[in-house]
């Protein structure tokens, strides 16, 4: 695409993913479906470029036997009571407000069970598929920005297209909302072109006449990992891959001590990689290692404390991968590899059994050591030492964004971003037994010295955990969302831009508590949803007029 400058802004609305109803005890709500996407042109001179936002999402109800589906709890550890042993189950829909309790190993079979609506979902069985029968759904092209596509069998015609829903209706329209139900909507949307700002907005909110029903609804919103669940707090850990020693390359488990301003480490694994590079799974629950000149890697099982068999990376033709010095799994599960001899940046899939290179994407700057890393919102940074210049990616345009310069000017050789994936970067200074924290403007702002020195010692963040938008009631959350005056809603992001090429995931979930009395009865409250955005480049005023 070339690089020719916009004047002004330009924006895109999607401007209600649809209207949300949610009613009491018999009192069926039925709102018209809205989901627009318009754009505006005031004033605006247009030379190049496009700014284009794709939705799809899917939805999950608790009492599915509404809809004449069966018990999604049958023959599964499900329970309204809190278990003993809490820590093996999932806390269903707000761990800090938990409506039921799910065995983690049921957890994927109980969201099947409830699943009631998705988009894409060509197969009609209410949870969302990406492939069906030699197709494949790729967002940019098939993703949701028309009023048709809330309607099956027109637009993307890829929408849930069963008895129970009608054409065109609200993502979510419950008929029959009792004290103790709950549900969970999850979108994801995707940038398709250009960097942008998001904003997620909820508008024409309206409750019926002396409702007491939205004040009793919590709602928890967040940034969802793509399972549907919102997780809560976690806590941090780090792993650091050291090549110094010269029987092979050490893996230590790290634990910062921020208050202490010191981290310690618990050795766990030594490969013999002359030198390597580490990721973690988004779980967890694996470390990838990477080896640094040859194209292979290692895997580090966490809950087994064992390393298993070295296995060979399929270049696939996009090879070779040259020296490798960058390493980081985004919340997908994809393993991208930064080639100091290519200057580019390889996409792996599958790095816990097959590792195979899906994609190449040559970039505009040297890569000069140091590393990259994914947050939980799926924004992807590298740091070089060629400059200490902090960048992001366009995956689409492989177009490289300078975000920062260290202001201490120091060589890094690990970058994580600290709080599992939510904070500021936390990076390993080059030979030395220094971690340094910085901001997104380059500041150092803490410094912890660890229990062992290294040369080049790489982090990765272990899992990356989901992170807390907003919670509050219904009316509450209107009116976080509300996009008054000239506002556009609530920004998302921390107001920083997004790039595009990505997918990022928005959690939503409601309940109604236990102890709701008959208040509620025949009561009925609705609003829109939907996502804006706005062009990054040239806009020193996101959301202004």
């Amino acid at each position: 695409m070339p690089d020719t400058n916009y004047q002004l802004s330009r924006r895109k609305v999607l401007a209600g993913l649809g209207s949300v109803g949610l009613a009491s005890a018999g009192a069926g709500l039925g709102t018209s479906a809205y989901l627009s996407d318009t754009e505006s042109f005031e004033d605006n001179s247009i030379t190049a470029g496009t700014l284009d936002l794709k939705v799809d999402w899917e939805e999950h109800y608790c009492y599915p036997q509404l809809y004449g589906l069966g018990d999604p709890a049958a023959g599964l550890d499900v329970t309204r009571t809190e278990p003993e042993d809490a820590s093996a189950y999932a806390a269903l829909p707000d761990p800090n407000d938990p409506m039921v309790w799910v065995h983690e190993d049921d957890l994927a079979q109980y969201m099947r069970n409830t699943s009631i609506e998705a988009f894409p979902d060509p197969n009609n069985d209410g949870s969302q598929e990406v492939e069906y029968e030699g197709w494949t759904y790729s967002a940019c092209r098939d993703g949701a920005d028309l009023d048709a596509d809330l309607t099956p069998n027109e637009g993307n015609a890829t929408r849930t297209d069963v008895d129970y829903m009608e054409d065109g209706e609200p993502l979510i329209n419950l008929q029959d909302v009792k004290p103790g139900d709950f549900g969970e909507l999850t979108f994801s949307f995707h940038l398709c072109d250009n960097p942008g700002y998001v904003w997620l907005r909820a508008m024409d909110f309206s409750e019926s006449d002396g409702t007491d029903l939205a004040e009793n609804i919590q709602t928890v919103w967040w940034y969802d990992n793509g399972d549907n669940v919102y997780d809560g707090d976690c806590e941090e850990t780090l792993y650091m891959g050291d090549h110094s020693n010269t029987a092979g390359s050490i893996l230590y488990e790290v634990t910062p001590d921020y208050s202490g301003n010191t981290a310690s480490t618990t050795q766990v694994a030594t490969t013999e990689f002359d030198a390597s590079h580490v990721a973690s799974s988004p779980d967890g629950e694996a470390v990838y290692i990477v080896n640094q000149d040859d194209p292979e890697l290692a895997v580090f099982d966490v809950p087994g404390d064992s390393l298993g068999s070295t296995t060979a990376i399929d270049e696939n033709g996009y090879g070779p991968l040259g020296k490798i010095v960058q390493a980081a799994v985004s919340p997908g599960g994809s393993l991208y590899l930064g080639s100091m001899s290519e200057d580019a940046i390889f996409e792996v899939s599958d790095p816990g059994g097959s590792p195979t290179v899906q994609s190449r994407i040559d970039l505009d700057v040297s890569i000069s050591g140091a590393d990259n890393a994914f947050t939980t919102n799926n924004e992807f940074y590298f740091y070089t030492n060629d400059g200490h210049v902090l960048h992001s990616v366009n995956l689409i345009s492989g177009t490289v964004s300078e975000v920062a310069t260290l202001e201490t000017e120091q060589e890094l050789t690990g970058l994580a971003i600290k709080n599992s994936g939510t904070g500021d970067f936390i990076a390993s200074v080059t030979d030395s037994n220094e971690l340094i924290v910085f901001d997104d403007d380059g500041d150092v702002t803490d410094s912890l010295t660890l229990d062992v020195d290294h040369t080049y010692g790489d982090l990765t963040t272990s899992d990356l955990c989901e992170e807390e938008i907003f919670t509050g009631t219904l009316p509450e959350a209107m009116a976080e969302l509300a996009p008054e005056g000239d506002g556009h809603g609530l920004m998302l992001n921390d107001g920083d831009c997004y790039q595009p090429g990505y997918t990022r995931y928005i959690g939503f979930a409601w309940w109604v508590p236990t102890d709701v009395g008959n208040e509620i009865q025949g009561e009925s409250v609705s609003f829109d949803l939907g996502f804006y955005t706005e062009q990054c480049r040239n806009n020193d005023d996101p959301g202004g007029s």
